[in-house]
């Protein structure tokens, strides 16, 4: 078998991570990894924009610099061999050079030190294990098993944010004793998990006991039951992953698939308003578990969640062009400036800047994109091939008796249904191929050789044959306009894996020399839609357009792009850049009937957010309107959750 997953005594996965590289991106994907890449991702190779955007927080961290290293180093890693670029390439091997002149053994001599050492090392060691798989540079293997034996004699104690990123240690952990079969690495992780038991017990009884609230964290250790249950397969900790997902969905989800994490959960009574904030490390995080969840359960909901957070909540809360971040983003955000919001953070956090309130997302948001395409295609333990994820790729990878298989996948998803699949091999091979059928699929199907194959939403979909080189299928996966119910009984349209909110239009203002941005409205917010969750297919209009050079960029906004005449300099810098308004249309448009709600208008309390949607349905007077909603993606100010509205005449 060319991909044998967990070795025993580990219960084996229901899914097959695939080696770093063997997914490649393509079309609409690898441009948007060379926009990530001339963005903010390249200006943080120039050490004094990196230190520039550290200074803030130096003085309360004393460690911050070395541990901002370690995890901008993931980012450029990941980015570096999946766009090929050759200063990303250098940059890649020198930061594993300092990495491996370091002593892998030497874990801190007071506590002090040892903290500084295991809030870096989990980071060095998830960018190790992706270097080792595109080099196979051996001394990689060697340093860590060094580590590992030095980690089974520690005996420290760690405070609650190390102990939380041991998890990380414990999921490279497992990946080294499959390579390597030492037995002492396994029982050094076994030794360390015991934390895991408060972690379930927390997970399973959600809010009810002591949990952990800060929304970093939790994103961190919502894998952690899943990598125990591989080394102690017992039904709590399987049930404690997805109870801990479906109790926080419960008390403070966000639409997208994210949570409540403006630095920590706030109120249960108020989890779920549509101004919360979600910090970005949460989401990238929380992409990062869904994968690994992902590969051990094979559950179809959590490939759902990759895609929710991957398409919706991390380009929302960044600039297209890749130049700005928010701290935290919001569902209903309608006017980003330096105010109190309720956050428990700065009121710079809701900020579009190189390192708003806290310098942390600053460096952890490179690798969402790198591992999205990473983890695209996974292999199967019946020698197979599974499309977990959707987006323009190439995979090349080893199916059936050890035969490679290269497959082209075309596709605009997803922001468009149909999924274009090629197959090249030397001759012709028997293996199962399976599709993920996101549960919004109704009607799903594969085209193969004339034959229509019916798909069940929520499934992963198994197609075996004798594949013959270049064969080709197509999977469609409709993707009817819907809503769900949120706040106050306010909708969420939806179409496919995408939400759509409220055109705003747009007002950029510089805060300090192009670094910091504030956007301020100039078109009216407060709509309330003119349909029913029950008639939002029938009146809604879907328009598709061309995906454009920036995918998630909204028509008439302010982007840098590379000038004409630029060129990269040795240290990787980008010449020159052009800002000006983006010319073209977002890939889709949804076209609805609304009503304004004059009502509606900004919270007394937090005056910079908009006021809780009215609850529906909500009766409004006010003349019909055509709306356009657009991807969340695409937009920085938008209403995400809105109030639905119900005719009423003048003499009501």
């Amino acid at each position: 078998m060319a991909y044998p997953g967990n070795r025993p005594p580990l219960k084996n996965k229901h899914l097959i991570r695939l080696p770093f590289g063997s997914v490649e991106p393509a079309g609409w994907l690898k441009r948007q990894l060379q926009i990530e890449a001339d963005g903010l991702t390249r200006q943080l190779l120039d050490s004094k924009t990196f230190d520039r955007c550290l200074e803030p927080t130096l003085s309360r961290v004393e460690s911050e610099r070395t541990y901002q290293r370690g995890v901008f180093q993931e980012g450029v890693i990941t980015l570096a061999y999946l766009t090929g670029d050759p200063v990303f390439l250098k940059r890649a091997a020198e930061s594993i050079e300092k990495t491996l002149a370091e002593d892998p053994a030497y874990l801190g001599d007071s506590v002090k030190k040892q903290r500084a050492i295991f809030y870096l090392r989990p980071r060095q060691l998830r960018a190790f294990l992706e270097y080792y798989e595109a080099t196979r540079d051996e001394r990689i293997i060697e340093w860590m098993k060094r580590f590992y034996a030095a980690w089974g004699k520690f005996t420290g104690k760690l405070d609650w944010w190390r102990e939380a990123g041991t998890t990380d240690l414990i999921y490279v952990g497992l990946w080294l004793y499959n390579l390597t079969g030492d037995p002492a690495i396994l029982e050094t992780v076994r030794s360390h998990s015991g934390f895991a038991e408060a972690v379930t017990d927390s997970f399973l009884q959600f809010p009810r006991r002591k949990y952990e609230k800060h929304n970093v964290i939790v994103a961190w250790i919502s894998k952690l039951p899943g990598l125990v249950y591989e080394m102690k397969p017992e039904e709590r900790y399987r049930q404690a992953v997805f109870e801990g997902i479906a109790r926080r969905e419960q008390w403070f989800g966000q639409i997208a698939a994210r949570s409540t994490g403006h630095e920590h959960y706030g109120k249960l009574k108020d989890g779920r308003r549509p101004t919360n904030g979600t910090e970005l490390c949460g989401v990238v995080e929380y992409i990062y578990a869904m994968e690994l969840l992902l590969e051990i359960f094979g559950e179809v909901e959590l490939a759902d969640r990759l895609e929710l957070l991957a398409y919706n909540s991390l380009p929302g809360t960044c600039t297209p062009d890749f130049f700005a971040h928010q701290y935290d983003q919001q569902a209903n955000q309608v006017n980003v400036s330096i105010a109190t919001r309720g956050f428990d953070n700065t009121d710079t956090a809701n900020l579009f800047g190189f390192a708003p309130h806290y310098c942390c997302c600053t460096f952890n948001m490179h690798h969402g994109w790198p591992r999205l395409v990473e983890n695209l295609w996974m292999a199967t333990p019946d020698a197979g091939l599974a499309a977990v994820a959707y987006g323009p790729c190439r995979v090349a990878a080893k199916a059936a008796d050890g035969q490679t298989v290269a497959i082209a996948e075309t596709t605009d998803y997803p922001f468009k249904e149909e999924i274009h699949l090629k197959l090249s091999m030397e001759k012709p091979v028997e293996f199962p191929l399976y599709f993920r059928i996101p549960v919004w699929a109704e009607g799903a199907a594969v085209a193969y050789r004339g034959e229509m194959i019916p798909c069940k939403p929520g499934t992963l979909q198994r197609i075996e044959r004798t594949w013959e080189p270049g064969d080709e299928c197509t999977l469609r996966l409709p993707m009817r306009v819907r809503s769900e119910f949120r706040f106050n009984r306010s909708i969420a349209v939806l179409r496919g894996p995408l939400y759509y909110c409220l055109r705003i239009g747009q007002d950029y203002r510089d805060l300090g020399e192009g670094r910091d941005w504030g956007i301020l409205p100039t078109t009216p917010w407060n709509y309330a839609l003119s349909i029913t969750p029950e008639t939002a297919a029938a009146r809604t209009k879907v328009v598709e357009n061309p995906i454009g050079d920036f995918p998630f960029a909204q028509r008439g906004e302010p982007l840098y792009r590379r000038s004409k005449d630029a060129v990269v300099q040795a240290d990787g810098q980008i010449s020159s850049y052009v800002r000006e308004p983006y010319a073209q249309a977002e890939p889709v448009v949804l076209h609805v009937k609304g009503r304004l709600m004059p009502e509606w208008g900004m919270d007394k309390t937090y005056t910079a957010n908009a006021a809780d949607p009215p609850p529906s349905p909500a009766a409004s007077n006010q003349p019909e309107v055509d709306l356009e909603l657009i991807p969340y993606g695409c937009t920085r100010l938008r209403i995400s959750e809105f109030p639905w509205s119900q005719s009423r005449s003048a003499g009501e």
